[in-house]
């Protein structure tokens, strides 16, 4: 009997460890895990959004199907060559807004808790839609996982609007939360008001704003526009200057 006990204390203490590691992990680097799942997901093609100019970030292009069924939010390193090609494509089609990367196979999740590098095809426009390859056999490192979290299909109706800012002091960015279905993805190119919210943004990698009406009567964007908001119990006034990219049929 007191053997058993002892065996029972052991694995509670062990999980409630593991838990505190899991939180205090997240805590420190300002990250959202992805939701566990009940099975595995299988390898898939997950297509991302590129955008950024000093520093370079992807956007996961969602669904509300395995195995695409996560929002994620990245900073990635770019080869030289890819990071070079990237930046001429710029230049040149400054009208374009929309850069996308295929990458090889790979399981999501995995990949975001042990992230290794990965092979992939860089595209001026979307890769799916008749995007234009400009770099192939690029080698993607995931320099920070900004933000993480497996979609639901019929999370809280009383869950308010969220959108998550990313970035650093130079370049801000803010990306809608996706909620109920049918959503919508939109990543905006914005600029946050004061030196500190930048400072703030760069330290932390990415913050949540939440507006106090609800998630289900959100709309996308028309930029320019003033979005406001909370961060962190802090009113904030952003400003978005141009919207990147817009999805619906993806989330229907």
């Amino acid at each position: 009997m007191v053997t058993t006990l002892r065996r029972v204390k052991h694995c509670v203490a062990l999980a409630v460890a593991l838990l505190v590691v899991q939180a205090t992990a997240q805590a420190q680097h300002g990250q959202h895990a992805p939701t566990p799942l009940s099975t595995p997901d299988r390898p898939g093609v997950h297509g991302m959004l590129v955008f950024g100019t000093g520093r370079v970030y992807a956007s996961h292009l969602p669904m509300f199907h395995s195995p695409h069924d996560y929002q994620v939010l990245l900073e990635i390193i770019l080869s030289d060559s890819a990071k070079a090609a990237y930046a001429v494509s710029q230049r040149k089609h400054p009208n374009e807004q929309v850069y996308t990367l295929e990458p090889e196979k790979f399981v999501l999740p995995a990949m975001l808790q042990q992230p290794r590098p990965f092979k992939a095809t860089l595209y001026r426009g979307h890769f799916e839609r008749g995007g234009t390859p400009i770099a192939g056999g690029v080698t993607v490192r995931i320099a920070k996982v900004l933000y993480a979290k497996q979609l639901q299909a019929n999370p809280d109706p009383e869950a308010k609007a969220e959108y998550v800012l990313i970035g650093n002091e130079q370049e801000q960015f803010l990306v809608h939360r996706i909620g109920a279905r049918p959503n919508f993805d939109q990543v905006l190119r914005v600029r946050l008001p004061d030196a500190r919210s930048r400072k703030q943004l760069a330290q932390q990698g990415s913050l949540l704003l939440t507006q106090p009406r609800l998630a289900a009567s959100v709309e996308p964007i028309a930029a320019p526009a003033t979005i406001n908001g909370e961060v962190a119990g802090r009113k904030l006034a952003v400003q978005a200057s141009g919207s990147l990219y817009l999805e619906h049929e993806d989330l229907k």
